[in-house]
Protein backbone atom coordinates (compact mmCIF):
# COMPACT_ATOMS: atom_id res chain seq x y z
CA UNK A 1 0.00 0.00 0.00
CA UNK A 2 2.85 2.23 0.14
CA UNK A 3 3.58 2.71 -3.93
CA UNK A 4 1.64 6.01 -5.47
CA UNK A 5 -0.48 4.85 -8.51
CA UNK A 6 -2.91 6.74 -10.90
CA UNK A 7 -1.31 10.19 -9.91
CA UNK A 8 0.50 12.26 -13.06
CA UNK A 9 3.84 10.86 -13.07
CA UNK A 10 2.86 7.98 -10.23
CA UNK A 11 4.32 10.95 -7.50
CA UNK A 12 3.01 13.01 -4.81
CA UNK A 13 4.56 15.92 -3.27
CA UNK A 14 4.91 15.70 0.75
CA UNK A 15 5.87 18.19 2.62
CA UNK A 16 5.55 19.42 6.31
CA UNK A 17 8.67 19.37 9.26
CA UNK A 18 7.07 16.00 10.64
CA UNK A 19 8.77 13.53 8.41
CA UNK A 20 12.39 15.42 7.93
CA UNK A 21 10.76 15.91 4.28
CA UNK A 22 9.55 19.14 2.73
CA UNK A 23 8.16 19.53 -1.12
CA UNK A 24 9.69 15.97 -2.54
CA UNK A 25 8.14 13.93 -4.99
CA UNK A 26 8.24 10.52 -3.99
CA UNK A 27 6.28 7.64 -5.17
CA UNK A 28 7.15 4.98 -2.59
CA UNK A 29 6.10 5.20 1.06
CA UNK A 30 9.14 3.56 2.58
CA UNK A 31 8.32 2.00 5.64
CA UNK A 32 12.25 1.91 7.06
CA UNK A 33 12.70 5.12 7.13
CA UNK A 34 9.55 6.99 8.12
CA UNK A 35 6.39 6.48 10.07
CA UNK A 36 4.91 4.33 7.98
CA UNK A 37 1.95 4.68 6.10
CA UNK A 38 -1.17 5.72 8.07
CA UNK A 39 -3.90 6.34 5.85
CA UNK A 40 -4.63 5.62 1.76
CA UNK A 41 -6.51 7.57 -0.74
CA UNK A 42 -7.59 5.05 -3.03
CA UNK A 43 -9.72 4.90 -5.90
CA UNK A 44 -9.59 1.46 -7.56
CA UNK A 45 -12.00 2.41 -10.51
CA UNK A 46 -9.03 4.87 -11.14
CA UNK A 47 -6.02 2.86 -10.46
CA UNK A 48 -5.29 5.68 -8.11
CA UNK A 49 -3.74 4.92 -4.67
CA UNK A 50 -1.87 7.76 -2.31
CA UNK A 51 0.03 6.43 0.75
CA UNK A 52 -0.55 9.18 3.01
CA UNK A 53 2.42 9.02 6.02
CA UNK A 54 2.08 9.56 9.61
CA UNK A 55 3.89 11.66 11.66
CA UNK A 56 6.94 10.63 12.75
CA UNK A 57 6.71 9.64 16.68
CA UNK A 58 9.72 11.72 17.79
CA UNK A 59 7.88 14.91 16.21
CA UNK A 60 7.40 17.74 18.61
CA UNK A 61 3.65 19.60 18.91
CA UNK A 62 2.22 16.60 18.54
CA UNK A 63 -1.85 16.45 18.80
CA UNK A 64 -2.71 13.86 20.73
CA UNK A 65 -6.56 14.14 20.53
CA UNK A 66 -8.44 15.19 17.46
CA UNK A 67 -9.68 17.58 15.39
CA UNK A 68 -6.47 18.58 15.20
CA UNK A 69 -5.30 22.40 14.31
CA UNK A 70 -3.01 23.16 11.83
CA UNK A 71 -1.02 24.89 14.23
CA UNK A 72 0.06 21.05 15.65
CA UNK A 73 2.80 18.64 13.58
CA UNK A 74 1.38 17.88 10.19
CA UNK A 75 2.55 16.85 6.84
CA UNK A 76 0.95 18.17 3.61
CA UNK A 77 0.51 15.60 0.73
CA UNK A 78 -0.54 16.91 -2.66
CA UNK A 79 -0.77 14.73 -6.39
CA UNK A 80 -2.40 15.14 -9.61
CA UNK A 81 -4.75 12.90 -11.07
CA UNK A 82 -6.87 12.48 -14.77
CA UNK A 83 -10.20 11.10 -14.78
CA UNK A 84 -11.75 9.41 -17.63
CA UNK A 85 -14.56 11.40 -17.78
CA UNK A 86 -17.50 12.60 -15.70
CA UNK A 87 -19.09 10.65 -12.84
CA UNK A 88 -19.54 9.18 -9.35
CA UNK A 89 -15.74 7.70 -8.17
CA UNK A 90 -15.56 6.13 -5.34
CA UNK A 91 -12.19 6.38 -2.90
CA UNK A 92 -11.27 4.65 0.56
CA UNK A 93 -9.02 4.63 2.90
CA UNK A 94 -7.04 0.58 2.36
CA UNK A 95 -5.86 0.60 6.09
CA UNK A 96 -7.32 -0.75 8.64
CA UNK A 97 -7.06 2.21 11.73
CA UNK A 98 -10.56 1.33 13.62
CA UNK A 99 -9.08 0.79 17.09
CA UNK A 100 -10.70 -1.89 19.31
CA UNK A 101 -12.83 -3.57 16.10
CA UNK A 102 -12.25 -6.93 14.63
CA UNK A 103 -9.33 -6.24 12.02
CA UNK A 104 -9.50 -2.66 13.01
CA UNK A 105 -12.77 -1.87 10.40
CA UNK A 106 -14.96 -0.31 12.51
CA UNK A 107 -15.64 3.05 13.44
CA UNK A 108 -14.45 5.36 10.54
CA UNK A 109 -13.47 2.85 8.95
CA UNK A 110 -16.97 1.54 8.37
CA UNK A 111 -18.60 4.58 8.28
CA UNK A 112 -19.36 6.53 4.92
CA UNK A 113 -17.39 9.71 4.51
CA UNK A 114 -14.81 9.08 7.06
CA UNK A 115 -12.72 6.71 5.50
CA UNK A 116 -14.93 6.08 2.60
CA UNK A 117 -16.66 8.05 -0.08
CA UNK A 118 -17.57 9.57 -3.76
CA UNK A 119 -15.21 12.10 -5.91
CA UNK A 120 -18.02 14.04 -8.16
CA UNK A 121 -16.72 14.68 -11.22
CA UNK A 122 -18.15 16.88 -13.19
CA UNK A 123 -17.29 18.78 -17.03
Amino acid sequence: MGEVTGTIGDVMTVSGEANGVNGTGISVVNSDTTCGVAHTFSAPELGLNVPLEGVLYTAKNQCTQGPCAMSFTHTTTTFSFITPGPGLYRWQCFIPCGLATVDGNGHAMSTLGFMTGYLDVVA
